[in-house]
């Protein structure tokens, strides 16, 4: 009976475990590759004249640090743990799937939102995601877009995606 119990736990405690390098690896490159396909998306945005004041500036802003960030991580994670093979199990796998889904919506949710709501919902989530505890997921979601609108709206006079949501609400 209690060795039951200890193969049980062990079983159980090998699918929670942390990925390996190489699952990390995995799991940035397919981020990596998202943020291409994002980058590639945001580069038929117009940039406006002079360069950077159109709407298109800080869509290829964030895809460039999307894409930097995650190759960054790819690379930095070079070595290969045998331990718990190459994709990520149980709760790791979880985790990157959420995160995928989070990149995805926050593709998705930029027309419809903006980028204000949008940036401050998907840092929130991700910051809890990655372990964040609440109030520093909140205070990080809430000044970034905040420090968006000082930087480029009031600083560089940039005109910002509000998305198309919060244009009908507002000016309706």
């Amino acid at each position: 009976m209690d060795q039951a119990i200890v193969i049980k736990t062990e079983a159980s405690t090998a699918a929670n475990a942390p990925a390996s390098t190489t699952g990390i690896r995995l799991a940035s490159l397919i981020l990596t590759a998202a943020g291409l396909f994002y980058l590639y998306q945001a580069i038929k945005l117009p940039m406006g004249d002079p360069p950077g004041t159109g709407v298109g500036a800080v869509p290829v802003l964030v895809a460039v640090c999307w894409v930097v960030f995650g190759a960054f991580v790819t690379v930095r994670n070079r070595g290969a743990s045998a331990d718990l093979g190459l994709w990520p199990r149980g709760s790791a796998a979880l985790r990157v799937g959420v995160a995928f889904f989070l990149c995805v919506m926050f593709i998705v949710g930029l027309p419809l939102f903006g980028i204000f709501l949008t940036t401050g919902a998907f840092l929130l989530l991700m910051g809890r995601l990655a372990g964040a505890p609440w109030t520093s997921a909140v205070v990080l979601s809430a000044t970034t877009p905040v420090a968006f609108w000082i930087v480029f709206s009031l600083g560089l006079k940039a005109s910002l995606p509000f998305g198309s949501l919060l244009t009908v609400i507002f000016r309706g």
